[in-house]
């Protein structure tokens, strides 16, 4: 059996594609009436409506129950969630060996990724991280999809990779786990900047050259965090990167979109059911950023439309009218 910590769409869909796969899953939320509708309508209608649920997922919401026999847990809930939730797991005394980390965002009170957070709470636990340009409704769908699986542990990895895999969803692995993590909380950042440029209706110029050289800026932040440049450039940067920014079922994106029409930030924040996993990690990438002397400009843009009122073409105008450099 397998536990999937986390009933949004993208927990969901894993449990799915599992489940296709023929384990039993035991599907997790923390509210208790969703997990009820569920289970009463054999479909999450709130975050993946239209997708039945194969029989083998069991959805419940007490947490004992979910991690009772698990052969490894699935963790896909919102980056701002994720420490309260395994503090009280380590407080009901329950155990978590395995983990593989599907979350792409960071733990904002201490800056650090969701493995880091992990190893920090549970030290001896094995983790992995599973990221990649996957929207949740296009897997569920069994639309052609590719990810990575990151883990220092190689069996691990490996076991993941045979587990998850299908003939619409190709698993490659790594062992660059913070230069994966990494790519899949940042590219959240430049998918707002893209949406921004969708709402301020600027055309394929601008998005060509705000997503070149946002690639370049995960590239220096990752590497900053001991990660590899090249990292980067494959399935969870750059691969990601270009899902987030396009797809108009990205939630980061139309976040963006919607900013730079009028929308409040603080206000569409609260108003959305989805997680914006970028309009909270922009605060610790960019803490981090001015800490380590990393350039960040497009980050920093960002953080300023979100946080301090800066008009989306100001912050635009600023961007271009920055010192010539070499490329």
């Amino acid at each position: 059996m397998i536990c999937v910590l986390g009933d949004g769409a993208w927990g969901t869909t894993l449990a799915i594609v599992l489940a296709r796969k023929g384990f039993d899953v035991r599907l997790w939320g923390a509210f208790k009436e969703h997990i009820e509708e569920i289970v009463s309508y054999r479909e999450n209608r709130a975050y993946l409506p239209g997708i039945e649920l194969p029989d083998r997922i069991r959805p419940v919401s007490d947490i004992s129950v979910a991690l009772d026999g698990a052969e490894f847990v699935v963790l896909a809930i919102p980056s701002r969630f994720v420490k309260d939730i395994l503090l009280n797991i380590r407080h009901k005394g329950l155990n978590i060996s395995r983990m593989c980390i599907a979350v792409k965002g960071m733990d904002l009170e201490e800056r650090k990724t969701m493995s880091e957070l992990c190893a920090e709470i549970f030290p001896n636990i094995i983790l992995a991280v599973l990221s990649g340009p996957a929207i949740a409704r296009e897997v569920a769908l069994q639309q052609p999809t590719a990810l990575v699986c990151a883990s220092q542990d190689s069996d691990f990895a490996l076991s993941l990779q045979e587990v998850f895999y299908s003939d619409y969803l190709r698993i490659y692995h790594s062992d660059d786990v913070i230069g994966v993590e990494l790519g899949g909380s940042l590219k959240n950042i430049m998918a707002i900047a893209a949406g921004i440029c969708d709402g301020l209706s600027f055309g394929t110029n601008t998005k060509a050259a705000l997503l070149t050289r946002g690639i370049k800026e995960m590239s220096r932040f990752i590497v900053a965090r001991g990660g590899r440049e090249a990292t980067a450039y494959g399935i969870s940067g750059l691969g990601d990167l270009m899902t987030t920014a396009f797809s108009p079922l990205s939630r980061n994106r139309s976040f963006g979109e919607d900013v730079a029409r009028g929308g409040e930030p603080k206000r569409l924040l609260q108003e959305s059911k989805k997680a914006i996993e970028g309009a909270h990690t922009v605060s610790a990438v960019k803490e981090i950023a001015d800490e380590l002397g990393i350039d960040m400009p497009i980050t920093r843009q960002v953080y300023g439309v979100i946080f301090e009122s800066k008009p989306p073409i100001l912050a635009v105008k600023e961007l271009m009218l920055r010192p010539l450099k070499q490329e």
